[in-house]
């Protein structure tokens, strides 16, 4: 990818697999698993990986466990994102990160309109949405949401992707994700995650918006 995040112009189909991690809150804590994260960088099977700590996180519920550590990574089919969960490293990590993890979820789903820039540049923030619907939504209203939020993304003009959960076991009830790039720590307002305007907005439970800076790794 180029530094300036722009959108991609060749489609292709590729995973997006993002966890959140509550850990306990000491600073000590809080710099090992930032550095453990970092280790998994080395795993093959990634297209792209970066992890660290999150920049700012808002939810509409007040019950949403308040994250504060996110890994994104990108892989070229389920198969590989299955290799890279079963490497000795990725095993590894998950068993010196567990008895400092309070809470954890993760998301995965399936970019179709991704493009072959998988690497973000280091500075550029990363701005994740998570949205749980309630029990009795229906799948009219998960298509309705998700293609409101492609009409929005695509209008700001940056790299994104969004779709439908397929990790149920650890998504917690979230059922879509969307994500979207661009340069620095503010965006001026270009994609804020509104449903304002969204025929469906009653339909929706939680939704959680995460930013997250891309570090050096």
């Amino acid at each position: 990818m180029t530094s300036s995040a722009t959108t991609t112009t060749t489609n292709k189909t590729y995973i997006e697999h993002i966890v959140l991690l509550k850990v306990n809150d000491d600073q000590i804590t809080f710099n090992n698993i930032s550095n453990n994260l970092k280790n998994l960088t080395s795993i093959e099977h990634a297209l792209h990986l970066t992890a660290g700590p999150i920049h700012r996180l808002r939810s509409s519920s007040p019950s949403s466990p308040e994250f504060t550590h996110i890994l994104h990574g990108r892989y070229s089919s389920k198969d590989q994102l299955a290799a890279y969960a079963d490497h000795p490293t990725h095993v590894s990590v998950v068993k010196l990160n567990q008895p400092s993890v309070e809470e954890n979820m993760a998301v995965d789903w399936i970019a179709a309109d991704g493009g072959d820039e998988f690497k973000l540049p280091v500075g550029s923030t990363l701005r994740v949405c998570l949205i749980k619907l309630k029990e009795e939504s229906v799948e009219k209203v998960k298509i309705g949401i998700l293609d409101y939020m492609k009409r929005k993304l695509n209008e700001c003009g940056r790299q994104f992707s969004c779709g439908e959960d397929f990790n149920v076991r650890r998504a917690k009830g979230f059922t879509i994700a969307a994500l979207v790039v661009f340069d620095g720590e503010d965006d001026d307002g270009l994609v804020d995650f509104d449903f304002d305007q969204c025929e469906f907005k009653e339909c929706l439970d939680t939704v959680i918006v995460i930013d997250y800076v891309v570090p050096e790794m």
